[in-house]
């Protein structure tokens, strides 16, 4: 007895058996990479060496230092950078502007004597900016500022990371 194979009734069947559990597998292929993709985000953060970490303590130390000693904005504009975060709330687009803010910091802190400063690394999954501000490739240094007439002042610094370029990007106090 020979017996008749419909190929075409069988391929059918097999589907209609068959896919379901592919729709389950594609699903779940999908929940899979999501959460993989998801977990393993950046959060716009690139990891920083030891070296370039200590070299943004020293340049926030330094910048905040330069307050105290000179007496126009020019050196200070050389290690920062446009677009700059001004405490936390404004975005300066201009040179100019950053020159007048600086200046105003001048005018107010020149006359004083230079104050211990001290700088650690922010856990920046601690900071909420007030505003939309880029910091792709940056580092957070905290500064503790105490003058001479013991007033402390704290300060978080933004620093840009280009390889081995550091430019200061904003603060907030």
């Amino acid at each position: 007895m020979i017996h008749k194979f419909d190929t075409n009734k069988n391929i059918t069947s097999l589907f209609k058996n068959t896919l379901p559990t592919m729709k389950k597998s594609i699903l779940s292929l999908i929940l899979l990479f999501t959460l993989v993709y998801t977990v393993n985000a950046q959060d716009d953060y690139i990891p920083h060496t030891l070296e370039q970490q200590k070299a943004a303590k020293k340049l926030a130390a330094d910048w905040m230092s330069m307050f105290y000693q000179v007496k126009d904005a020019d050196s200070i504009m050389k290690i920062s950078k446009i677009p700059f975060l001004l405490d936390g709330k404004e975005i300066i687009n201009s040179n100019e502007k950053l020159i007048d803010v600086y200046n105003a910091v001048i005018e107010d802190k020149g006359s004083l004597e230079s104050p211990e400063i001290k700088a650690e690394i922010f856990d920046r999954t601690k900071y909420k900016a007030k505003v939309e501000f880029s910091m792709i490739n940056s580092l957070l240094v905290y500064l503790t500022i105490t003058e001479k007439n013991e007033r402390t002042q704290h300060l978080l610094v933004f620093i840009e990371v280009d390889e081995n370029d550091l430019k200061i990007i904003g603060f907030q106090d």
